[in-house]
């Protein structure tokens, strides 16, 4: 059984540590485009048969994308960006609702400067970094457990965090799921292999193969 409270204690110690220190990274430079969306928990996921209604292209930190649940997206990053140094985004949006469907703000962040807030039950940010967590601050009324959740990428390569506010069963979580099925197999997981600004990863061997 899984002590939740100690995963936290542990993983916020490892946050304290990685963002006091800005430590080096292994390089882990991604460039490429691909056509995806944002599902309802905040993560992308692949749709290369839909049409593509907008076109994103991210550059360099400060640009943040606002989209809504499902949206088709032409997601382009024309330049290798390091996400060592730098990490993608999805945060939900507690300010616009499009049709009755969530809004999310898809943003490249500095590591080591972000200061992510929290401050609702069941809020869910997907951090797109293996390597470095953000800064987070904590204002909700409730006292509830502030989870780090892996997330992986169809070939079974860590590619980020879930950071969730509150406990899965009252939720819920795609991201948990993925990791009780990864860990009670036992499979094999892969790594991404460290690439250079002259010889980057394309965003499909972040995300992994694209499927419908």
């Amino acid at each position: 059984m899984v002590n939740y409270g100690t995963v936290g204690i542990l993983m916020i110690s490892m946050l304290v540590a990685s963002c006091s220190t800005c430590r080096e990274v292994p390089g882990f430079f991604v460039q490429g485009r691909m056509t995806a969306a944002v599902n309802k928990d905040g993560e992308f996921i692949h749709r290369p048969k839909s049409a593509v209604t907008r076109s994103i292209t991210l550059t360099k930190p400060g640009e943040v994308f606002r989209v809504s649940e499902g949206e088709v997206l032409d997601l382009n990053i024309p330049v290798a960006i390091d996400l060592g140094r730098y990490s993608l985004s999805v945060v939900p949006s507690v300010t616009a609702v499009t049709a009755g469907a969530p809004m999310f703000d898809i943003a490249i962040e500095r590591n080591c400067v972000p200061r992510i807030l929290v401050n609702r039950s069941c809020q869910k940010i997907n951090w797109y970094n293996p390597y470095v967590l953000p800064e987070v601050v904590v204002e909700n009324k409730r006292d509830q457990q502030l989870i780090y959740t892996p997330l992986y990428n169809p070939d079974m390569a860590m590619i980020g965090y879930e950071i969730r506010l509150g406990d899965h069963e009252e939720c819920g979580s795609n991201a948990y799921k993925e990791w009780r099925r990864i860990t009670k197999k036992g499979t094999v997981r892969s790594s991404l292999r460290s690439s250079t600004k002259q010889d980057p990863l394309k965003i499909q061997e972040v995300f992994g193969p694209e499927l419908e």
